[in-house]
């Protein structure tokens, strides 16, 4: 059995495919790069034909008195994948139904949605308002014209989001409306999902089950289609695609703080520099950087460690785990200890992960929604394996048992600090590195940390470009704009200066919010914007919370400077803010429409229909994030 990465993967330097993936001329990969897991493709092989099933159990001929459903998702982050797997494996369990389990990003130009009897839907919303970054091409089709009428198709959808966005949920509530018009027939109401609230999905899960109980369907050996589809093929010698889910292998080619670290509470942000090398992918100042992260060795041996597991154990690797273009795996199998370094959260214990630790569901710690909700937020998947003794849990002898109850591990995004007139084949990334204590331990954010103590130059990354296409500069660089972007709030902003001041073309005056703690220790490019500040080419306004007595944020700032605001706005300027979303967008926007009040004098209804003018005419936009 394989005892590594490198044993069961491999990279024939001598091959061409991979030369101009290799930039450090004769340098022989790391045992922690990504090109040591990769294996050059079978010349015979032209396309890889996927199976039309998630699931290695479902290459299995299913019986043929089952009702075949169909169940699609499209997610960032998982969560929409979890929620139909969930669905999928109660539907099976009911001994009358075969699910077809589907994701958007494997239909790029849509399917024949008059092959399904019936049809169940949960999709993610992003930012404000967009669909997940490789599910657009689906959505699009199916708003477009190309996806034709709908005759005896019956469905339901999940709309995942974020209330603390506008546009709550808004991707499944599209779905929801546009498979009504195309005139498929809804069975179960939609319901718009908050976060993880698994009350609400369960909700979901068990309406759809009771609603398909009511319903006459035809069996497999009754139906005239297999619902047996084909997703994308993939040409290995053709033009190169890279996607969230076939990212490009991109070089880092430096990291270096932007902070002066003086004690223990001072918190660090690092730059992070990658070249794109030959991928061929561009992107807008606005846009972000998708970065696939791995994660700490130490807590991958802690957990193997605590179980008694042996981490060389081969097994299967998840079929959702990305691919990488221009390679392929050697096999379907992978060490417990590289599963767990490169496909499965082990921070973030599913809820799930309590069916197979608590035997009889009573324990008080998690006896109800929530208080479980509350114990699994607080814990990682080590502490909730600690506090009910799985070592001595005879299910999960077999490690298999467990990892299907963990999540995938995620990507995460970063805003891009740099414009392609300056980096037309590199980006800078500005990161947060996340250190904290929770119950007496120690805690890094996975990303942040692998970024800023676990590469080094010439490391490779897996990355992927997401569009932010609701985060964009005026089409007229004469428009002044107005940038609110505290501490890492700042990344794309920078990106907008260097790009309006790059072009070369006379622009509109730029306005700028910046804050952090103190000037000497965390004014993130610092130097670069007192430069453009002196030069006359931007005007800066900084609050340094913590070189007074009281503090002083952005949203204080932006009071202070009330008629410059108002004045630029009826200008005719665009307004952007960036950073936190849970609490300093919204102190922005309350202060935003307290000087609008204050300014434009006719009241607070006539302030907030100002504030939606704005939004409506996209002179308002938001990057934001909640921790």
């Amino acid at each position: 059995p394989p005892v590594d990465f490198e044993s069961y993967l491999k990279v024939p330097t001598e091959n061409p495919s991979l030369a101009a993936a290799k930039r450090v001329a004769g340098k022989r990969p790391a045992p922690t790069d990504f090109e040591s897991y990769l294996k050059v493709p079978d010349p015979q092989s032209v396309t890889e034909k996927f199976s039309s099933h998630e699931t290695s159990d479902d290459e299995v001929a299913p019986p043929s008195h089952l009702k075949p459903v169909g169940v699609l998702y499209g997610t960032e982050f998982g969560l929409s994948r979890e929620v139909c797997e969930k669905l999928c494996d109660t539907l099976k369990g009911t001994g009358e139904y075969w699910p077809l389990l589907m994701s958007m990003d494997d239909y790029p130009q849509g399917m024949d949605l008059n092959n399904f009897q019936a049809l169940f839907i949960a999709c993610s919303t992003q930012g404000e308002g967009v669909p997940p970054t490789d599910s657009r091409p689906f959505c699009s089709w199916l708003h477009g014209p190309d996806a034709g009428a709908i005759s005896n198709m019956r469905f339901s959808v999940c709309a995942l989001g974020d209330t603390s966005y506008t546009h709550f949920a808004q991707c499944g509530k599209d779905i929801d409306a546009r498979l009504e018009t195309l005139g498929a027939t809804r069975v179960v109401s939609r319901v718009d999902v908050n976060k993880e609230d698994w009350i609400a999905i369960d909700g979901w899960i068990n309406s759809v089950v009771s609603a398909l109980a009511g319903m006459e369907l035809k069996s497999l050996a009754e139906s005239q289609e297999s619902m047996n589809f084909k997703k994308a093929s993939v040409d290995t010698q053709g033009d190169v695609t890279y996607s969230k889910s076939k990212p490009y292998l991109a070089e880092i080619t430096s990291v270096t703080s932007l902070c002066s670290i003086r004690g223990q509470d001072d918190k660090n942000t690092i730059r992070v520099d990658i070249d794109l090398g030959d991928s061929g992918l561009q992107y807008c100042v606005g846009d972000s950087l998708g970065v696939w992260p791995r994660n700490d060795e130490k807590a991958v041996q802690e957990i193997i460690q605590f179980m008694g597991w042996d981490g060389d154990q081969s097994m299967a690797m998840p079929s959702w785990h990305y691919k990488l273009q221009g390679a392929r795996l050697k096999g379907e199998s992978a060490s417990l200890k590289d599963l767990l370094t490169i496909c499965y959260d082990i921070k973030a214990p599913k809820p799930d992960i309590l069916d197979i630790l608590v035997e009889d569901g009573s324990d008080a710690r998690v006896a109800d929604p929530a208080t479980r909700a509350k114990y699994l937020g607080e814990r990682h998947v080590i502490d909730t394996l600690q506090d009910f003794r799985a070592n001595e849990n005879s299910k999960l002898t077999d490690p298999g048992v467990l990892l299907k109850k963990l999540r995938q591990l995620a990507p995460r995004l970063y805003s891009i600090s740099s414009s392609p007139l300056a980096s037309p084949s590199s980006v800078t990334l500005t990161v947060a590195v996340v250190e904290y204590e929770q119950l007496d331990k120690a805690r890094i954010g996975v990303c942040s940390t692998y970024l800023d103590q676990r590469v080094s130059e010439g490391t490779k990354v897996p990355v992927y470009m997401y569009e932010n296409p609701d985060f964009r500069l005026p089409d007229d660089d004469l428009t002044p704009i107005i940038m609110v972007g505290p501490g890492t709030g700042v990344a794309p902003f920078r990106a907008f200066l260097q790009q309006r001041i790059q072009s070369n073309a006379t622009c509109g005056e730029n306005i700028l919010f910046f804050g952090s703690r103190r000037r000497d220790q965390d004014f993130l490019y610092g130097d670069e914007l007192t430069q453009w500040q002196e030069s006359g080419k931007l005007s800066l306004i900084t609050a340094f919370s913590r070189e007074q007595d009281e503090k002083v944020y952005v949203q204080h700032r932006l009071r202070e400077h009330g008629e410059l605001v108002w004045r630029t706005l009826e200008k005719g300027g665009h307004f952007y803010i960036c950073g936190d979303g849970e609490y300093m967008s919204k102190a922005v926007e309350s202060a935003l429409l307290s000087v609008i009040e204050s300014h434009q004098g006719k009241g607070m209804e006539a302030a907030e229909e100002y504030v939606k003018s704005l939004v409506a005419s996209k002179r308002l936009q938001k990057d934001v994030w909640i921790s």
